[in-house]
């Protein structure tokens, strides 16, 4: 007998599948696009209130602050001045003592006669000084009066100390003629390099013509430098060209305007006045006066070998100058108590937005002293003098006419209290 057989279970074949699936894709697609159209149709709720869908403005930006000033720039210089750099025979023996004391290599030696200034002439922006006489050279005697010839190793000390213009226009340029005058302005000329500037002898006019300028800071200097005389000497044969500088009103007017034109301020120095005379004469008022309404800054007075007044003076224009009629001398052995004491000049250049001009000037009396053989010669200031050194000076051992407080009464007779330090102002108060 046959077994019965067992039913088999349908299977869909793979065809129907595809169709089936096919189908429910459709379907789904259907309805996702039914659904996207319906949303797409449904009003947008204007009911919310306008200010709601404002955007907010952002918060309001700090105020800026202010750019602060900028400070106008200032520039300040210090300037000095010194007078009678005179140099006597005694101060040429002295010199030569010093070399063998201090075993210098040089026959002369003057440094430590002047180290009680080396700071204030190196701390200068600026120092002038007016060497009386010539530097002249091996061809003539090394020599003091009548017929000055000065040791180079004068010039150098100058150097070392720090000065920077060196006036030789005086009345004893010519002493050892053009010949000595020649090696004076080569000597100087190559000092150059070390930023020194002669003024005052000139090799010919279109020297002359060649206004000095010297330069600091940005702030431009012209230095003019004159003489009245050169007591009657001549350069002589073969130095005809050389030219000295004995002006005319309408050539000091003249120059000073020259000078305008190339500087931010002119200081002229004038070699003028009648010796040991603490009161200025006509000619230098007269000139002084030229200078002042021609437009000069300062005027440096020297030859009188005495102090002479200082004091501003403006011109039509409101233009102020600085007159020093004389410093006095700095350095000599001259016989006279009223000869030993002098004065350097200290002044403020300042160039800002208006211009360059001078503050707070001050004469700084200074005192030489030396022994009763005119030796062992040392400079001080006045301040740092004293009655017990006075009384050791030469000039009181051979005189005595004079003391310490006479000194400082006559620089107050003759200087005004607004260029005095409180230290002389209120002595003997």
């Amino acid at each position: 007998m046959n077994a019965p057989r067992k039913k088999r279970r349908r299977q869909l074949r793979p065809a129907v599948v595809a169709v089936i699936m096919m189908i429910v894709m459709a379907l789904m697609f259907s309805s996702i696009l039914i659904f996207t159209r319906c949303e797409e149709e449904r009003p947008v709720d204007t009911s919310k209130k306008e200010e709601d869908l404002q955007i907010s403005d952002p918060p309001p930006s700090p105020p800026e602050e202010p750019d602060e000033p900028v400070e106008p720039e200032v520039t300040r210089l210090n300037f000095v001045a010194f007078g009678d750099n005179l140099i006597h025979s005694s101060i040429i023996e002295d010199g030569e003592r010093l070399a063998s004391e201090y075993s210098r290599e040089e026959k002369y030696y003057f440094d430590p006669m002047y180290e009680n200034f080396s700071d204030i002439v190196s701390s200068a922006d600026i120092a002038f000084i007016n060497q009386e006489t010539p530097i002249a050279g091996p061809d003539f005697p090394k020599a003091g009066y009548p017929n000055f010839n000065t040791p180079d190793e004068m010039g150098d000390t100058l150097i070392r100390l720090g000065f920077d213009v060196i006036n030789t226009a005086t009345n004893h340029m010519l002493d050892c003629r053009g010949k000595g005058l020649m090696y004076h302005l080569n000597y100087w000329a190559d000092k150059e390099d070390l930023g020194v500037i002669q003024i005052g002898s000139y090799k010919d006019k279109a020297d002359y013509d060649n206004i000095r300028v010297y330069e600091k800071d940005g702030v431009k200097i012209a230095f003019l430098a004159y003489t009245y005389s050169t007591n009657g000497m001549t350069a002589g044969a073969g130095y005809e060209d050389i030219y000295i500088p004995i002006p005319s009103n309408e050539e000091l007017a003249k120059k000073v305007k020259e000078a305008k034109e190339i500087a931010d301020l002119v200081f002229v120095s004038m070699h003028w006045g009648d010796e040991d005379s603490f009161t200025p004469n006509a000619t230098q008022r007269d000139q002084a006066q030229t200078l002042v309404d021609a437009g000069a800054d300062l005027i440096i007075g020297t030859h009188p070998h005495v102090i002479q007044e200082m004091k501003w003076k403006e011109n039509s224009e409101g233009h102020k100058t600085l007159i020093v009629y004389s410093l006095g001398n700095f350095i000599s052995t001259m016989y006279y108590p009223w000869n030993m004491f002098g004065g350097y000049l200290s002044v403020d250049i300042v160039k800002d937005e208006n211009g360059a001009y001078l503050e707070n000037p001050l004469f700084n009396p200074t005192m030489c002293h030396y022994s009763l053989k005119r030796r062992e010669l040392k400079m001080y200031t006045l301040e740092e003098y004293s009655e017990e050194l006075y009384k050791m000076h030469g000039t009181t051992l051979k005189n005595g006419t004079y003391s310490y407080d006479k000194i400082i009464q006559k620089v107050k007779e003759y200087i005004a209290p607004e260029f005095l330090t409180d230290y002389f102002n209120n002595y003997g108060e």
